[in-house]
């Protein structure tokens, strides 16, 4: 992905295999921007710990890849492509489907994965009210995974994890045709603050 005055170290660069470590180093080195996967965190906590941690950003939706295949982001490799075959309406059913078949798995694993998010810990806002509003913060995720609208479940949905790619693979789309489009890099450079410019 190419943006200006920007270096990209994987988590594996921290010697790390989660979120954690891009938390702590952030919190030490504040000349870095540390940027993490959305995972299960809501709306207002991510107001609340951007607020509290300006060089520290979060996804909005679940993860990198719920950017790499996004149906928008699909949309524009192939219209460049000229590619006329593709159906957004469908391939947005396939998304939606796939989160309907998965949705047990999904909420199963929704308080644990929660229990190790290190942000909480370090948030006293978000740290009031204890057991009674975390109920309700999980409650509203799970509200939004149950939705069929788009944008009210895909933040919360795993497309690393849960979804099937059999859809796309007859466009044989490489990993360097999913970054390099408007829809990615602005995504990303918006929300860590870079202006593009007049970068391509």
């Amino acid at each position: 992905m190419n943006l200006p005055e920007c270096i990209f170290i994987g988590k594996n660069g921290l010697n790390s295999q989660n979120s954690k470590a891009v938390f702590i180093t952030a919190l030490k080195e504040k000349n870095i921007i540390g940027l993490r996967d959305r995972d299960f965190l809501t709306d207002d906590e991510i107001a609340s710990i951007e607020a509290r941690f300006p060089n520290y950003k979060i996804l909005r939706f679940y993860s990198y890849e719920s950017y790499l295949y996004h149906p928008s982001n699909i949309w524009e490799i192939l219209n460049g492509r000229k590619t006329h075959s593709f159906n957004i309406g469908e391939y947005k059913e396939e998304i939606r489907k796939q989160k309907n078949d998965n949705y047990e798995s999904i909420i199963l694993s929704l308080r644990d994965a929660r229990k190790g998010y290190e942000e909480l810990k370090h948030d006293e806002f978000l740290k009031k009210g204890g057991s009674k509003e975390r109920d309700l913060r999980e409650g509203e995720i799970v509200e939004s995974l149950k939705s069929d609208h788009f944008l009210q479940y895909y933040k919360y949905f795993n497309m690393k994890k849960y979804f099937n790619k059999k859809i796309l693979e007859e466009y044989n789309i490489t990993e360097h045709e999913y970054t390099k489009t408007d829809f990615f890099r602005k995504s990303i450079a918006d929300l860590i603050g870079v202006d593009l410019g007049t970068y391509t």
